[in-house]
């Protein structure tokens, strides 16, 4: 029988970078819940409506250009491929310069 007072062992492979970030992030993530911190999803928030706004862009062209001929869509062809674009690339401007190396943002209730 395991005490319930310690702690769960964590195991990963030192020998990937990117496995050993994920694991001591879940496992931080874990710590900061057990001490009454409630996680913010703000950044993925951001993120996802960045892309959903993207992808809207291009469905609207899709369903644009459905029946009607390549010429009169045209226009419409280059201005979503032109904000999917720059939606994408204010998603990577985002992450690099606001979210930077946030991997946890949380609050506490108490405080």
């Amino acid at each position: 029988m395991t005490d319930p007072s310690t702690p769960e062992a964590t195991v990963a492979t030192i020998y990937n970078l990117s496995e050993l970030k994920a694991t001591c992030d879940d496992a931080l993530r874990k710590y900061f819940e057990k001490k009454g911190f409630k996680e913010r999803h703000t950044h993925t928030d951001v993120k996802l409506l960045l892309g959903y706004t993207g992808v809207i862009f291009c469905m609207a062209d899709f369903l644009y250009s459905w029946k009607r001929p390549f010429k009169s869509t045209k226009w419409f062809s280059y201005i979503s491929v032109t904000m999917f674009s720059l939606m994408t690339i204010l998603t990577m401007l985002y992450s690099f310069f606001v979210q930077r190396d946030t991997f946890y943002v949380g609050h506490s209730e108490d405080k």
